[in-house]
């Protein structure tokens, strides 16, 4: 039985340099029976082009995408033990970062729970 992959509350927080947020994306499972370990593929599409930072989780493997590159789409792979859930965390930088996230396992039953909009609060500078 394939495991129904989503997505939970996502938390954008202020982190470090100028402009700097982490993205902290935890990525649920629901598993009805046994389940083999499946690769999951989450997606952050971003409305206009931010810096990716640093990816954070281990595990994940981001493919072309690098630190300091601008980008307005990471596409991450990981492959976690069977039926269990994970977490995503990465950092960009951008002025006020919004867009989408969804995520895709094969054979995933129900897609309702598979994709959030997102849009970062203003970075405040305290001086």
């Amino acid at each position: 039985m394939p495991t129904d992959y989503g997505i939970g509350d996502v938390t954008i927080t202020n982190d470090g340099p100028l402009l700097q947020r982490r993205f902290t994306v935890p990525v649920t499972s629901a598993t009805a029976g046994r389940s083999a370990e499946q690769s999951v593929t989450l997606t952050m599409q971003f409305s206009r082009t931010v810096q990716l930072g640093d990816v954070v989780s281990p595990g994940w493997d981001c493919g072309p995408a690098s630190p300091g590159r601008p980008l307005t789409t990471v596409t991450c792979t990981t492959t976690p033990a069977a039926g269990q859930a994970t977490s995503f965390v990465a950092t960009v930088r951008g002025p006020r970062p919004d867009g989408s996230i969804s995520v895709s396992s094969p054979g995933d039953p129900s897609s309702s729970n598979d994709a959030v909009t997102f849009r970062a609060g203003p970075y405040l500078l305290l001086l």
